[in-house]
């Protein structure tokens, strides 16, 4: 095997391949031992490794029983590992495809080893959405914690999924079909804890809950179907103050609306 050392000039580079057949790469490295195949260094404040193509720029691939990785990229001090961009609408900076058509498949996967950090952050300057998620069929967003001890519907001692907002809404979900059956949102245990718990904190707090109804129908409909419910609706003071525990209203506009019917 031939050994290349190449020095650039003003008006050549160190190295230079060019290939006119199409199943052979202008510069090959290959290396059969553990060592890297082929090492770019740049001690300057240029880049390392420039490529540029009419197909994939760059092309890795590794044929490790499991792993490994067709491309890795290490920072050292405040870089970034794998930094993607793209320039057109409609196309992304970072992309990754999974065709397993069976098992748990992942298109791209984040790890961050810091109590504070993020194993994936999404972050957008221009007014859209952080972090968007679609599904043919099944579940957009899953979110699953299993820290600590104990187990917890999807979350082992920790949240499944947080939602923050500094002044718009912590969370927000909603059915874009206008003849979609199913609910907006859909809290369900299969523990003996509660369904959902909504609280407030605060000197001047708003109300828990908000149940509104923009067409023809219910507002607020409760139902014990299994078991031996004691009551559908359980209502319980834990405080003096002078505070309604729950309020009802009803904007009566001619049609006879209900603020509460009860059935038991």
């Amino acid at each position: 095997m031939a050994t290349v050392i190449g020095k650039a000039t003003a008006a050549a580079p160190g190295v230079e391949g060019d290939t006119t057949n199409t199943a052979q790469a202008g510069v090959r490295a290959t290396s059969s031992t553990t060592e890297t195949a082929l090492s770019a260094e740049n001690n300057g404040t240029g880049s390392a490794i420039v490529a540029t193509a009419g197909a994939d720029a760059i092309v890795g691939t590794t044929s490790a029983p499991s792993g490994r990785s067709g491309v890795v990229g290490r920072a050292n001090g405040s870089n970034n590992g794998v930094y993607g961009q793209s320039d057109i609408a409609g196309y992304s900076g970072v992309w990754g495809n999974n065709t397993a058509a069976r098992g748990q498949g992942y298109g791209v996967t984040g790890f961050s080893a810091s109590p504070d950090g993020y194993a994936i952050w999404a972050h957008n300057t221009g007014g859209g959405y952080g972090l968007y998620a679609d599904s043919q069929s099944g579940v957009a967003v899953f979110g699953q914690n299993a820290a600590g001890t104990g187990v917890d519907g999807r979350s082992a001692g920790g949240v499944g999924v947080h939602g923050a907002s500094q002044s718009g809404r912590g969370g927000l979900f909603e059915v874009t079909h206008e003849r979609g059956q199913a609910p907006a949102l859909m809290a369900l245990t299969v523990g003996e804890g509660d369904a959902a718990d909504f609280a407030v904190f605060g000197a001047n707090g708003g109300s828990a809950v908000n149940a509104y109804s923009f067409a023809a129908s219910t507002t607020l409909t409760v139902a014990n179907i299994s078991g031996n419910p004691t009551a559908e609706f359980s209502a319980t003071a834990a405080t003096t103050e002078g505070y309604n525990l729950a309020t009802f209203y009803s904007r009566n506009d001619g049609n006879g609306a209900t603020a509460i019917y009860a059935t038991s």
